[in-house]
């Protein structure tokens, strides 16, 4: 999930020498992707990003209410429910804190985002479960 987090954060390059105008735009974009409604339904599947030039993150999210994310991280697993914050998912480590996601319909290429509540979006090929 963290892996999910930083490539997101990545994406969202900051502006250097940025005035207030564009900081303000910034977060009001941010509290509009947080203000998002959840997808109707999660799909359960695999989820693979296509915005990394290095190995790609893999997060299968399981109709059990699992998942697991291998990244080059190494890999992760835990829970996942889907809520008016989207879809949630807590790692199984002891003290995980939960991070809420949307998941976008897929696209014409069948493509989907993956939102996280900082309003940065990666995108993720899917494979039904």
């Amino acid at each position: 999930m963290k892996k999910i987090i930083a490539v997101a954060g990545a994406l969202a390059l900051a502006a250097c020498g940025g005035n207030a105008e564009e900081a303000e735009t910034t977060e009001e974009a941010a509290e509009t992707a947080e203000a998002a409604p959840a997808a109707a339904s999660t799909a359960a599947g695999t989820y693979t990003e296509l915005d990394t030039v290095a190995t790609p993150s893999v997060v299968d999210i399981n109709a059990d209410g699992t998942y697991t994310m291998t990244s080059t991280e190494g890999e992760q697993a835990g829970s996942w429910v889907e809520n008016d914050q989207g879809v949630c998912m807590t790692g199984s480590e002891e003290g995980a804190a939960e991070s809420c996601y949307t998941i976008s319909d897929a696209d014409a290429e069948g493509v989907r985002t993956i939102t996280g509540a900082d309003g940065n979006g990666v995108r993720y090929s899917f494979a039904a479960e």
